[in-house]
């Protein structure tokens, strides 16, 4: 249902695995050694985008639907990318329908590849949620 929910995860300049906690789009962004990978499709995904590129954190963003033309891109995020702050990724061409399996490929890269999970506002039932709560059983002790 392509649900991303008020995901936003943050990875270390090394390579790690993540563990889920829920912060605020204000805390997202200041921890600045780390690079924020998300979607950012959310309002407050949107939010945390705005504030990393204020800040000139490192980022990568992950473009469901193919990655756009840099004037379709969020503020700044065309000239982060330019300066090497920022990297954007798709797992599919510019302009690509977006469905359930890429979503779904989208949320798992993102919490694949994150040190820390900061989940939003999710939906109950929503496709996030489930992967967190799929996530959490996986790595409780």
């Amino acid at each position: 249902n392509g649900d991303n929910g008020g995901k936003a995860a943050r990875r270390d300049n090394g390579d790690s695995a993540g563990k889920a906690a829920r912060r605020d789009d204000e805390a997202v962004v200041e921890k600045e050694s780390r690079v924020l990978i998300s979607t950012f499709t959310s309002a407050q995904e949107r939010e945390a985008l705005r504030r990393a590129l204020a800040k000139r954190r490192p980022l990568i963003a992950v473009f469901p639907a193919g990655i756009p033309e840099a004037q379709e891109m969020a503020e700044g995020l065309a000239v982060a990318i330019g300066a090497g702050e920022a990297l954007a990724i798709s797992p599919q061409p510019p302009g690509s329908r977006l469905n359930k399996k890429i979503a779904t490929w989208c949320n798992e890269f993102v919490l694949k590849n994150a040190d820390e999970i900061w989940a939003g506002d999710l939906a109950p039932n929503g496709m996030l949620a489930q992967m967190l709560a799929g996530l959490y059983r996986s790595v409780r002790p």
